[in-house]
């Protein structure tokens, strides 16, 4: 009889542990389950806010190309530091957020990518102008030498250095290792990467250089370049022109700026230039190239935005670069 009874005890302990097995395994189930529906939901989340930014980016990239449509025709591209709606910050209602958005000359700049020039007369052409931007800067000329080197071997598709350049076998040697990119950069910001290249450089550099799609080199636009932009101006007349003089031309620039490139050629501070030193293809009074940036805030989150956009008189805008979020 009591054996009887343990058993049926047992069998009843049994059932009991079977019962508690079975409803922790349904709870981790539940529990598996229930973490996997909210991931699940948090892409699915993800992938709309992102939807919802690639269409907004869609709005602001067709926008910006209407308004550099309207500023071609009614200047003809001949914009200046007043030109309306040129470096205007405008917000707009997209679904779900606003837009800002900004239009500016994108000329202004040494393009970085002229390196990635298919002749060997090109990239010397480069490799002066950066060294004169970067003496104007303050740089010594040994550095500023250094400095075009690297970025030569940066973007350059063979793998042996120049005299003071830096190949694969320079990068691969750091920790983390990683090799040069040998092709166009995609943005300024990839300079961090390059030897010489130190935080505070970049920071010098970032309102004189870009890097456009393709190594051509557009003019300066006289009217639209601001004073702290000097050194890019002073590096086309480098050594005749000093930094001063570069500066205090653009500060006394007239209003509505100069009507043509041979009225700046007049003034006796670059009519006075020895003749070798002239740089009248290098500048204009005129832009054909547009970048515009900007962000989409949602409730989702902000999104940066960059595009270039290439403008010539007659011709619909066409975007020849784009970019939505951080490198």
């Amino acid at each position: 009889m009591k054996a009887a009874r343990r058993q049926r005890s047992d069998e009843k302990g049994a059932a009991l542990l079977s019962v508690l097995l079975v409803v922790a395994a349904l709870s981790a189930a539940a529990v598996v389950a229930s973490a996997a529906i909210a991931r699940q939901t948090d892409t699915s989340r993800a992938a709309a806010r992102r939807a919802d930014a690639g269409w907004a980016a869609l709005s602001a990239e067709a926008l910006a190309r209407s308004a550099i449509a309207d500023l071609m025709r009614t200047t003809a591209g001949q914009v200046n530091v007043l030109t309306p709606g040129l470096g205007e910050p405008v917000a707009f209602a997209a679904r779900g957020g606003v837009i800002s958005l900004s239009v500016e000359d994108a000329a202004n700049c040494l393009n970085l990518n002229s390196f990635a020039s298919a002749s060997d007369a090109g990239v010397l052409t480069a490799r002066t102008g950066m060294i004169r931007l970067l003496d104007g800067i303050g740089v010594p000329e040994g550095d500023a030498s250094a400095l075009a080197d690297t970025l030569a071997d940066w973007i350059d598709a063979d793998s042996t250095p120049r005299a003071r350049g830096a190949e694969d076998e320079y990068y691969l040697s750091l920790d983390p290792p990683y090799r040069t990119a040998n092709g166009p950069l995609e943005s300024p910001r990839e300079l961090a990467a390059i030897l010489g290249y130190t935080p505070a450089l970049r920071e010098a550099l970032a309102p004189l250089v870009c890097a456009l799609p393709g190594p051509a080199q557009a003019a300066l636009n006289l009217n639209t370049l601001k004073p702290e932009q000097a050194p890019l101006l002073r590096a086309l007349y480098a050594p005749d022109l000093r930094l001063q003089t570069a500066e205090r031309l653009l500060e006394q620039r007239p209003t509505g700026g100069w009507r043509s490139v041979e009225d700046f050629e007049a003034l006796p501070d670059i009519r006075t230039l020895p003749a070798g030193a002239k740089a009248s293809s290098a500048i204009s009074v005129s832009t054909t190239v547009f970048a515009a940036s900007g962000l989409i805030s949602t409730d989702g989150g902000t999104w940066p935005f960059d595009f270039i956009i290439s403008a010539s008189e007659g011709q619909a805008p066409r975007t020849i670069w784009r970019r939505l979020g951080e490198d």
